[in-house]
């Protein structure tokens, strides 16, 4: 979905629980986000967390593997909460010049 500015909106993903961090990392070997955002139902936002698609996924999962951590035990703590999920732009872009 783009907005009117052409850029694609995030996605958005409701978890309650510590279901959320296999969710994650499934979407981190997908290989095309940019950035993570996790919000409480309020709109705040706990972490963000900012992908680069140039590095490698293992890369990727040892550098946020501390943040990860951190944030299963707010999970613990808050039990709902949203996983905004930005998408690299480019991968949609060559798909809707087909």
């Amino acid at each position: 979905m783009r907005n009117r500015g052409g850029r694609r909106q995030p996605d958005d993903i409701d978890f309650s629980g510590s279901d959320w961090l296999g969710k994650a990392k499934d979407l981190i070997n997908q290989g095309n986000l940019r950035r993570l955002i996790v919000r409480r139902p309020s709109g705040r936002i706990l972490a963000e967390i900012p992908l680069l698609a140039s590095i490698g996924v293992i890369a990727i999962l040892i550098l946020i593997a501390p943040m990860l951590m951190a944030l299963a035990a707010l999970a613990a703590l808050v039990m709902q909460f949203k996983i905004e999920i930005e998408r690299d732009s480019s991968v949609y872009d060559n798909r809707d010049d087909d």
